[in-house]
């Protein structure tokens, strides 16, 4: 993932009105920056991601703008490594880092208060050729669960979870974790070719595929999943419900027949998806973004935003669609700048008529 792009707007921008027919919300960005943004605070002010050229983390806020973190891993072992994640109140971020020695990849958290802090390594990591002892994925909407991945001594990732009250704890062999709930009970990702769960540390498979997105409760969890008769990767959901977890395939966009797709983000009422895949029409097209609703399914993000009023296409390619605010109310949109052929992420926020 990465960025570049002139600036086309300063702060927020309300924009054109709604054309006839369309719903009777609409939208506006703010500019987040040359990057790519991977997560959103709960009310969607401030994100976090990895910048263009350095691909080092930053935070941006609304009111204070950009900051780069520093201690990125391009610069040392030539690529960037996990996904950077903010906390919901938008003060704490976890991303993978170089370490206090500048040798290797680590997990780190920072605050404004303290920096970046390296999180403490498991006895039985092994670093690699590659010099990547842990990575981070994902943080608790509280700020004190990390979660990711380490390779061991046998060579197996191993799923991972850090607190201050706990360290690192492995949850099993072959695989990583990817996102965190609320309070840091509920973790999701991947093992073995399956989409996992895992509450309190206890390992539940939802079946083949991976999983990407959970929300604050912890109820509802997004990624993909293979669909019949192609076994490829669809957009899917699982939902908590009457002692079970209970699968949705999320169809494809009309029109277009989907090569690989999947979810990576939901809103806490679960009434929004985000994610991207790539498009099968006649032949392959470039990565897409769609946002899923139930009332219209799965929808291209473009024709998404320029249904309710927002002409993203005038200005982007949408590509990816980075995060989503814990409200659903803003989304962030990565993409390419149809002047510059760059790549920027943009914070579209629904506004209320």
């Amino acid at each position: 993932m990465n960025t570049a792009a002139r600036r086309f707007a300063a702060g927020l921008g309300l924009l054109a009105l709604l054309a006839p027919g369309a719903r009777a919300e609409t939208y506006a960005a703010r500019e987040i920056c040359e990057c790519v943004v991977t997560s959103l605070s709960a009310d969607g002010r401030a994100a976090t991601g990895q910048l263009n050229y350095s691909q080092q983390t930053f935070r941006w806020a609304v009111g204070e703008g950009l900051q780069p973190l520093g201690r990125g891993t391009m610069r040392k072992l030539g690529a960037p490594y996990g996904w950077p994640a903010i906390s919901g109140d938008g003060q704490t971020i976890a991303s993978t880092i170089m370490d206090d020695t500048r040798r290797y990849a680590i997990q780190g958290r920072w605050t404004a208060a303290t920096g970046w802090q390296q999180l403490p390594l498991p006895a039985d990591v092994a670093i690699n050729e590659t010099r990547v002892a842990s990575v981070a994925n994902g943080l608790s909407r509280d700020g004190a669960v990390v979660a990711g991945h380490y390779p061991d001594l046998t060579g197996e990732g191993r799923p991972s979870r850090w607190s201050a009250d706990t360290g690192i704890q492995a949850l099993g062999y072959g695989g990583e974790v990817n996102a965190v709930n609320g309070d840091g009970r509920v973790l999701v990702g991947e093992q073995a070719g399956n989409a996992m769960v895992w509450i309190d540390g206890a390992p539940i498979a939802l079946g083949a595929g991976m999983a990407f997105g959970v929300n604050a409760a912890g109820d509802i969890v997004v990624g993909g999943a293979p669909r019949a008769p192609s076994g490829r990767l669809t957009p899917a959901m699982w939902v908590w419900r009457d002692g079970a977890w209970h699968r949705r395939l999320l169809g494809t966009v009309a029109g277009q027949g989907f090569s690989v797709g999947y979810a990576t983000g939901v809103s806490d009422d679960g009434r929004i998806v985000v994610g991207h895949g790539w498009w099968a029409d006649g032949g392959w097209r470039p990565e897409r973004a769609f946002i899923w609703t139930a009332p219209d399914g799965l929808v291209e993000a473009e024709q998404y935003f320029e249904s309710r009023g927002y002409p993203v296409s005038q200005r982007l390619f949408v590509k990816r669609i980075g995060a989503i605010s814990g409200d659903g109310r803003v989304i962030g949109v990565v993409g390419t700048d149809v002047a510059t052929g760059h790549h920027r992420s943009l914070a579209v926020e629904r506004v209320d008529p």
